[in-house]
């Protein structure tokens, strides 16, 4: 049985095709002869197989072609089988399976299409395509076996059911049945072509195809369409075969068969008949223009005598009793060729010797022109030496002005570094007296500033003199503001020593790596510049590294730090050593 599939709806169905239906579980097949409506309703008439037989009960009404007294499609073809015809309305359509219908590409069969020569078990058949399982797939909750194609084609419709019991199907739920497939592949079949005797297990059906000898094939001569089994087909191929090629007898080149006659219409050493008809018949067609030229004794020939003047022409059997014939015009024409040619030879004598006198004078000629040209030539080739050598002083006296040239551009060059040395110069000398004249103005600032410290100083001790113990233990206060006036001192005393400062004139302006001076607790204290950025929530701060000996006397609320701010490293320093200071507190930084 051929492969089926599941039609769409019921304009998939054909007047002619086979159709397999179930029918409380029982399988029922036939052929369709009708497709179209009853009364108000759609239905499809199916004349059953002769091998089928209608259920007792009346599930469906029977008929020989007729509904309710009109009939739908001929009766004579079930003349004898009246109760074997059954109508189908369109509610059973969806249990149908098409197998075979004109003019529609047939898939290819699910199971094995083949002559069992061992005894099939049911449970081998595929429900479906009606044939030997092959690839069976088993269905997980039924058991049901399908072929693989055939369960396939099952899967791809809408809302898959198993055909047996109508069961839903799943994807998830099918698995292949290894020893059911390798039970089917232990059966016996036979060669499925006709006359091959061979009988052997259904696995081993491949391989005997490829190598059978009644299979037919096609023959492999490009243009042949011939089919012939396997064993005919070498004899065919090589003896038969028009599309075959063949060497040519003559030429060696090869040619189809077929084509033969054409070839040998061109072939070059084909033989071939004189076209003089004269007598020869095995000239070779390269040879034969050769032939007709040179040796066929019909060819038509003019006579030896034609440049002294015959103008007879003849086959060349006739030469001899042409010469014999004629041989005394023959002679009066050669003498008249003769006195002709001693004319023509006195006259070109003549013409000769005027020409070589003519020759003579103008060779004469030529040898005075050649001489003069040679004269002339030597004058130019002394011109030209000359002006080769003074060309030559012209290059020497050219290489002696690069020369000094180039001394100028590098005594230029070395004049121009000079003059750039003595601008950096000058404007070294420029800044140092600006920074010098700044450092004037902030001694002359600092000087007065310890003045007037140095006289709180001693306002401040001169008034409690008479007591003892605070002369000898002065004040928090007094040692301060002294500390104070030390530090302004110590300042004043470094100024000659500390680089030229400038105040900048926003955060920007401090880069790491600076000497910076500022302002903590009253304190004047410098160090060198770590970090500039935002600090944690306090915002832009500067992150200093106090110079060794400075700010050991600075308050405890000025938090200092090895460079960390509530647990963060902003910069490292030894401890006790960094501070965070805004940029309000610089007074100067040092590049």
């Amino acid at each position: 049985m051929k492969q089926g599939f599941k039609p769409k709806s019921i304009h998939y169905i054909e007047v002619g095709m086979k159709v397999l239906f179930y029918q409380r579980l029982r399988k029922l097949r036939g052929t369709i002869k009708y497709v179209g409506p009853v009364l108000r309703l759609h239905f499809i008439g199916v004349e059953l197989d002769p091998c089928e037989e209608l259920p007792i009960w009346l599930g469906h009404r029977e008929s020989n072609g007729t509904y309710d007294g009109k009939r739908y499609f001929s009766w004579w073809v079930m003349l004898c089988l009246p109760l074997k015809v059954i109508f189908l309305t369109q509610k059973f359509f969806f249990d149908l399976y098409i197998t075979m219908a004109a003019g529609q590409n047939i898939p290819e069969l699910g199971g094995y299409d083949f002559e069992f020569t061992s005894v099939v078990p049911d449970d081998f058949e595929c429900p479906v395509c009606q044939l030997t399982m092959k690839d069976p797939i088993q269905i997980g909750g039924c058991g049901h076996r399908f072929c693989n194609i055939c369960l396939e084609s099952l899967l791809r419709g809408h809302s898959p059911k198993c055909p047996v019991d109508r069961q839903p199907l799943s994807r998830d739920k099918i698995f292949p049945d290894v020893a059911c497939h390798r039970k089917i592949l232990d059966l016996k079949v036979k060669c499925p072509h006709v006359g091959c005797p061979w009988k052997g297990e259904l696995r081993a059906v491949q391989k005997h195809q490829s190598e059978c000898l009644f299979k037919v094939v096609e023959c492999p001569n490009e243009g042949c369409k011939e089919k012939l089994t396997r064993r005919d087909m070498n004899n065919h191929k090589i003896t038969e075969c028009v599309w075959r090629e063949v060497s040519c007898g003559y030429c060696r080149r090869s040619f189809i068969v077929k084509n033969k006659q054409q070839h040998h219409n061109v072939c070059q050493k084909f033989p071939v008949q004189c076209t003089n008809i004269c007598g020869l018949s095995n000239i070779p067609r390269e040879k034969l223009v050769a032939h007709i030229r040179d040796d066929c004794p019909l060819t038509e020939i003019d006579c030896k005598y034609k440049n002294v003047g015959c103008q007879s022409a003849f086959p060349r059997t006739r030469t001899k009793s042409h010469l014999e014939s004629h041989m005394e015009s023959h002679l009066l024409l050669a003498v008249c060729s003769l006195e002709t040619t001693q004319n023509q030879v006195k006259d070109q004598s003549k013409q000769i010797e005027r020409l070589t006198s003519l020759f003579n004078d103008q060779s004469q000629q030529l040898n005075d022109q050649s001489q003069q040209l040679n004269n002339q030539s030597q004058q130019l080739n002394n011109q030209s030496q000359q002006l080769n050598d003074q060309s030559q002083q012209l290059n020497n006296q050219s290489q002696q002005l690069n020369n000094q040239s180039q001394q100028l551009n590098d005594q230029l060059q070395q004049l121009n570094d000079q003059s750039q040395q003595l601008n950096n110069q000058s404007q070294q000398i420029e800044g140092l007296v600006a920074k010098n004249t700044e450092q004037s103005q902030q001694i002359a600032s600092l000087t007065s500033s310890m003045q007037g410290l140095v006289q709180q100083v001693e306002r401040l001790t001169g008034q409690d003199r008479h007591q003892a113990v605070l002369v000898d233990k002065p004040t928090n206060q007094t040692k301060g503001m002294t500390n104070k006036t030390e530090a302004n001192i110590d300042k004043v005393e470094e100024g000659d020593t500390m680089k030229q400062g400038f105040k900048p004139k926003s955060i920007n302006d401090i880069k790491v790596g600076m000497k910076v001076s500022f302002v903590c607790g009253g304190w004047a204290v410098r160090g060198t510049v770590r970090y500039v950025g935002s600090v944690s929530t306090i915002g832009l701060r500067l992150g200093v590294e106090l110079d060794p000996g400075k700010g050991k006397d600075l308050p405890r609320y000025c938090l200092k730090h090895n460079g960390t701010y509530y647990g963060k490293r902003y910069f490292s320093c030894p401890p006790d050593r960094g501070i965070f200071i805004g940029f309000s507190n610089v007074i100067e930084c040092y590049r």
